[in-house]
């Protein structure tokens, strides 16, 4: 099995007529609006780096876990935020996720 990837990409190589083309739709979400002063820091260092739905479709976490993440983004993968604005990040994500699911449980 290993090596049938290799034989594939060999065989791309050789005859590069064959190798596909992959086009991927244009990225159209973003983090929902709100009052929050930290909405324009997550859309100004988090979309850096991933999608609106990427952040937003996560299960439902607490604030303090949205914390623990963008205290991860920040001191693992080196995302450009200080610790204030990965506190203010987190509370902006937990509440546009809050927003983003208490229209179904009003139903």
């Amino acid at each position: 099995m290993k090596y049938l990837s290799l034989i594939i990409a060999l065989f791309a190589l050789i005859n590069p007529a064959l190798a596909l083309e992959i086009k991927l739709p244009a990225e159209t979400s973003m983090y929902p609006a709100n009052a929050n002063p930290a909405y324009v820091t997550t859309l100004q260092k988090c979309l850096i780096c991933h999608s609106a739905d990427y952040a937003l479709y996560q299960p439902h976490l607490s604030e303090k876990e949205w914390f623990k993440i963008t205290e991860k983004m920040r001191l693992s993968f080196k995302a450009p935020i200080t610790q204030q604005e990965a506190s203010q990040i987190a509370a902006y994500l937990f509440q546009a996720q809050q927003d983003r699911v208490r229209p179904a449980r009003q139903k």
